[in-house]
């Protein structure tokens, strides 16, 4: 690469990290009811053989699809295919209140999930993984990050997990509601 086009590309990526840098200082200047109004959606998904996990925030609707494992059919199971079907999953919805949005948008602002890169893990996309994607939006901002997983990848990104952990913990509360 030329010097000149080494030196746009640094200005642009400069560039871009001062709009999500400029993104992220907003939400954090934010009160209260300002950031209970923020656009806010995000969406976990997690398959594999013996799990299925989707998990969508829409505003403050909460969508969760998953599979309850069947001990009898799954626990063995060997081959690399699901053991579960579609007329196995189950969904759950509920409403998420205004605090619950508001502390979801400013914990996904404070952990840096926004500053991630698109993919950890495995980085060879011809390698066997399980892929974690999760894809947040708020206000003007949108990321998706994809976790490629496998027993001698990296840790998840400290960001990816609270962002995560949060949605899980929101969305085994309707499940069990």
């Amino acid at each position: 690469m030329s010097r000149i086009g080494g030196h746009a590309m640094v200005r642009r990526r400069h560039w871009l990290l001062a709009v999500v840098a400029l993104g992220v200082i907003w939400i954090h200047g934010c009160d209260e009811e300002q950031l209970s109004k923020v656009a806010l959606k995000a969406q976990y998904h997690y398959t594999a053989e013996c799990t299925y996990c989707d998990l969508r925030v829409d505003g403050s609707k909460i969508t969760y699809t998953y599979f309850e494992a069947d001990r009898e059919r799954c626990d063995r199971w060997l081959v690399q295919a699901p053991c579960w079907t579609q007329n196995d999953l189950k969904t759950a919805t509920g409403t998420l209140s205004k605090r619950e949005r508001r502390d979801l948008a400013s914990l996904i602002a404070r952990s840096g999930f926004l500053n991630l890169k698109d993919t950890y893990g495995e980085e060879h996309e011809s390698a066997r993984y399980y892929p974690y994607t999760l894809e947040v939006t708020v206000g003007e901002q949108v990321r998706r990050v994809e976790y490629r997983s496998r027993p001698d990848a990296p840790p998840m990104p400290e960001a990816f997990v609270k962002v995560r952990d949060r949605l899980l913990e929101l969305a085994e509360g309707i499940a069990d509601g």
